[in-house]
């Protein structure tokens, strides 16, 4: 239990640390998810200027697509949520 308190501080002090690539998914559960493209990704340090085109639309965080949650909008991509399943889908696509 002692090993494991300094680690759970470190994953809070870098947030996304831990999250799945979408091709560290199951099979089964990438097969599910609702198609990706991403035609823009707009990264600010101001989380309010952050957007995405996905399949043609704009997308903010916080937004639903399909049966996806845009959680968060990074540098690197775009975290999602799905079926409580969080994961990066990375800014160059698949």
């Amino acid at each position: 239990a002692a090993v494991a308190a300094p680690a759970a501080k470190a994953s809070a002090a870098a947030p996304g640390a831990g999250i799945q690539l979408i091709w560290e998914l199951p099979y089964a559960t990438r097969r599910e998810l609702p198609e990706i493209q991403l035609t823009m990704h707009v990264y600010a340090d101001e989380p309010a200027q952050r957007f995405v085109i996905i399949n043609g639309n704009r997308q903010v965080e916080g937004d639903e697509l399909d049966s996806l949650n845009l959680i968060e909008i990074r540098r690197d991509g775009i975290v999602f949520g799905y079926e409580g399943v969080r994961f990066l889908y990375p800014r160059g696509g698949r």
